[in-house]
């Protein structure tokens, strides 16, 4: 989101998740040099981030920059295609994995590094 998305929670606490969520690997090669994890089912995740986006639409996710958000998490970016295979394929006999999401990260990138401004709970 922009640098200078507002720190306010949204009007009410997000749906919880559901208790067990998959996560598998996704290679975005050639597009970008990125490894992620994609969550499965992502309905609430992009359901969430399109009420945040509706919310504060001064501070668009990733600046504006893309037309679909993809809810994932990063794993490898930026690295040497050899890096983001060892990554993957250490990361494939672990995969799918559950987990229980119990909170919500805003990330800004302040134009050096992505850094954690923000933490929202998840079903308060």
């Amino acid at each position: 989101m922009a640098q200078d998305a507002p720190r306010r929670s949204p009007a009410r606490s997000p749906a919880p998740l559901p208790a067990r969520s998959s996560w598998s690997s996704a290679d975005t090669r050639p597009l970008r040099p990125m490894l992620c994890l994609l969550h499965e089912p992502d309905t609430q995740l992009r359901q969430l981030t399109k009420e945040i986006a509706d919310r504060w639409p001064e501070a668009p996710p990733y600046g504006g920059r893309f037309t679909e958000i993809v809810p994932h998490l990063t794993i490898a970016q930026g690295q040497e295609d050899a890096v983001l295979e060892e990554t993957e394929a250490g990361l494939a006999d672990r995969l799918p994995s559950t987990s229980h999401i119990t909170s919500i990260e805003l990330m800004v990138h302040d134009g050096v590094q992505w850094q954690e401004r923000a933490s929202f709970a998840l079903g308060g």
